[in-house]
């Protein structure tokens, strides 16, 4: 047990000091592989039956893994979770509560115009859960996206950055219209 732990740890090591090496290869460009992690704020409006509910605020989170095709182009998946909790009004001075949760993995590309700012386009496969009272609904759906950000290097492999997305999931009773501003880390 100790003989494995030993061999693990020095393989961690040497993939460790490695990864500086890797870094000055790769001095601030986007060639090779990358994750990232996100986090947003949103304004979420639901669409029923061709009638519009009110935005209401959420927080979005996520991680991506991805691929720099070139120094201007990444492609990636990303899975996001979407949380938003409202109170609605039913009749004079009753309100119900709810819950909405949209879960998505979608397949992206970021293409970088100049100095760090890109445009991005997303789709893919969403799940909804929608909880009133003691009611949930489930559906899965489609979901897009559109953004726009800057994005800047740190150091050597991490970038951080800002952006504004929207993203639209279509389901069979409910579909979403989401506003998002982020912030972003991403280890190249």
């Amino acid at each position: 047990m100790n003989k494995r732990l030993g061999t693990l740890f020095a393989g961690l090591l040497v993939l460790g000091m490695a990864g500086q090496a890797f870094a000055l290869d790769g001095f601030r460009d986007r060639r090779g592989l990358f994750f990232g992690i996100n986090l947003a704020g949103g304004a979420g409006q639901a669409v029923a039956d061709g009638k519009s509910g009110d935005r209401n605020l959420g927080l979005m989170v996520g991680a991506r893994v991805g691929g720099g095709i070139n120094k201007r182009l990444t492609l990636d998946l990303s899975v996001d979770g979407y949380f938003q909790t409202r109170n609605e009004e039913v009749a004079a001075g009753i309100e119900r509560k709810i819950d909405t949760t949209l879960l998505s993995g979608m397949l992206g590309g970021s293409l970088f115009l100049v100095d760090g700012v890109y445009v991005r386009g997303m789709g893919g496969l969403a799940q909804s859960t929608v909880t009133v009272g003691k009611v949930e609904n489930e559906e899965t759906g489609l979901g897009l996206g559109l953004g726009a950000g800057y994005e800047f290097f740190a150091n050597a492999n991490l970038a951080v950055g800002a952006g504004l997305d929207y993203r639209m999931f279509i389901f069979n009773d409910v579909d979403y219209n989401i506003l998002n501003v982020g912030i972003t880390a991403t280890w190249y």
